[in-house]
This record gives structure tokens, C-alpha cells and sequence, in this order.
């Protein structure tokens, strides 16, 4: 995706491409930012604030890089903070110190503040989270930073195993029940300063095999650069992977993992092997490389 010509009309087929299995969210994320971008936000808050719900590895994360890219054309446009490294109140001075240094040097041009997994974070941050949601500034140590150019978004886990129990439930329940979650924490007047609070859903097995075919296809091309090799692979490939780096817990955030470490593996001795390489399962050994003539996939 080249973020340079998606013009705020097609946000939300370009948020869709880049995170799959959760369409109704990347609309209500697109519908936000085309107003956004087209100046259509309050004077001095921040160009837009959201609250994403829902269990992990399910696309959070992702949304909001890809907000960044297209808004600023960089995904590096994204300053993180992991919020469990700010759990004591001890640890407020921290987060002050550091939202200081990485944001303030980006008020002017404009940035995506990304506090991930904000329920992890000491109760202590709330009264910053408040100016920043209501006055569109966050202020301390002795300076002010004004976030008029930035997209905040929160991040949070609340209620993820209740979510998981409850996969045959429809979206609107499990849309109320994580908004719950997250108001029982935060207090409802809190949620309530987000202009949009979207719940992700857990990846059905369909979706888990596209992101994990999408995988493959980025990791796969620069090894058959490198070694000269054509490499395929077969359906059973990617329903081991799924098996082996997706679950409900995680969603597909150990995909990664379970590719580098079993296909990896596999092609260890890949130098060994003819021009055009298959990559199947095998009882009791897992996936094995082995040479053929035709590529598989």
C-alpha cells in the first residue's frame, strides 16, 4: 500500500487491506479520519481520539500504524508507550518525562500517540489523560505541549477472557459488555471523552489463514532471493501454522514466531535442495523442505 496516493475517501478500503477480519471497525475508523483530515475536528483537541477493545493480536496495534501511515505518510509518525512500564504512581514522573521528550518535538508537525494496553497504567495518569482528552494539552515538568496535530489512541485488553467465552455471542453484545469492561475500570465518564470506542473481534479461522498466507508471502520471497530458490507450499502448511501460533488468547501475534521457527527450521538445509522447493507436512516431523519439480503454490 503506498499511503502517498489513498486519497481519505478510500481510508477505509485501505485500512480493511492492511487489517483483516475487522470491516465494521475500519469503516468507523475511516469515517473518523476523513473528517479529521478535512479540518472538520474541534479547534485546539487533537485531530481525533479513540479507544480500541478487545482481546489481543486481533489488529489494535495495527490499526494504528496504518492510521499513521495514512495520515502522515510514515508509520514511524507513531510514538508508543507501553503503559505497563508506568504502573506505579512512583512511575507517573516517568511517563511525564517521556511524553515530554517523544511527543513534544512532534506538536508541531503532528503525530499518533499510542498508549498501548492503557488499563495497565497507574490509576495516577488519569488527570493527564483528561486534559489531554478535554483540553487538547498535556502539561508538566514545567512546559506544555499542545496536541491540536495528533491522533491519540488508547489501547486495552478489559474483559478479554469474558470475550473469548463469549465467541457465539452477536457483535452488538460483545460491543456493550467490552464497553462495560472498560467503563467499570476507567469510570464512564472517561470512555465517554473518546470520540470513537470500537471493539475488535476475535479472527475467525478464515481470517487467521489469510493473515497467515500474507505472512508467508512476506517472508518467503527475500529467502528465495537470497538462495536462488522457488518456494512453495500447501494448505496443510498454513492450517499447522495456525495450530501452532494462533489462539484465542493471542490472537495471531505469535504467528510471526511460529513461521520463523517452523519454516525456519524446515529450510535449513535449503542450500541442499533443487531450484524448486515444496514445503509440506509430515507426520511426526512437522513441516519439511524437499525438491519439485512443479511449485506447489
Amino acid at each position: 500500500m503506498n499511503p502517498r496516493a489513498v486519497p481519505p475517501r478510500l481510508f477505509g478500503d485501505a485500512l480493511k487491506l492492511s487489517v483483516r477480519g475487522q470491516e465494521e471497525a475500519m469503516i468507523e475508523v475511516a469515517a473518523a479520519l476523513e473528517k479529521s483530515v478535512a479540518g472538520l475536528s474541534w479547534a485546539k483537541l487533537p485531530k481525533h481520539t479513540f479507544l480500541f477493545l478487545g482481546p489481543t493480536g486481533v489488529g489494535k496495534t495495527e490499526t494504528a500504524k496504518t492510521i499513521a501511515e495514512l495520515v502522515f505518510q510514515d508509520r514511524a509518525a507513531m510514538v508508543t508507550f507501553d503503559m505497563g512500564a508506568y504502573q506505579t504512581p512512583e512511575k507517573v514522573a516517568d511517563f511525564v518525562r517521556d511524553f515530554i521528550l517523544f511527543v513534544g518535538p512532534r506538536q508541531e508537525q503532528g503525530c499518533v500517540i499510542l498508549l498501548d494496553e492503557i488499563e495497565k497504567g497507574s490509576r495516577d495518569l488519569t488527570t493527564l489523560l483528561l486534559a489531554m482528552l478535554d483540553e487538547g494539552r498535556f502539561a508538566g515538568n514545567g512546559e506544555t505541549i499542545a496536541l491540536e496535530h495528533c491522533y491519540l489512541i488508547a489501547t486495552s485488553n478489559l474483559g478479554c477472557a469474558e470475550i473469548i467465552d463469549m465467541r457465539e455471542s452477536d457483535m452488538a453484545t460483545i460491543r456493550r459488555f467490552a464497553r462495560r469492561a472498560a467503563e467499570d475500570y476507567f469510570r464512564p465518564e472517561v470512555v465517554a471523552r473518546f470520540k470513537t470506542v470500537e471493539v475488535f473481534r476475535l479472527l475467525p479461522q478464515a481470517v487467521q489463514r489469510e493473515i497467515c498466507g500474507n505472512f508467508l508471502s512476506t517472508y518467503l520471497p527475500p529467502i528465495e532471493e537470497r538462495f536462488g530458490k522457488r518456494i512453495g507450499f500447501d494448505d496443510d502448511v498454513v492450517t499447522y501454522l495456525i495450530d501452532k501460533g494462533c489462539d484465542d488468547r493471542l490472537g495471531a501475534r505469535p504467528l510471526r514466531n511460529a513461521i520463523e521457527r517452523h519454516v525456519g527450521g524446515a529450510l535449513l538445509d535449503l542450500h541442499h535442495l533443487g531450484p524448486s522447493v515444496s514445503l509440506t507436512v509430515m507426520e511426526h516431523q512437522g513441516i519439511v523442505a524437499s525438491t519439485q519439480f512443479d511449485r506447489i503454490n
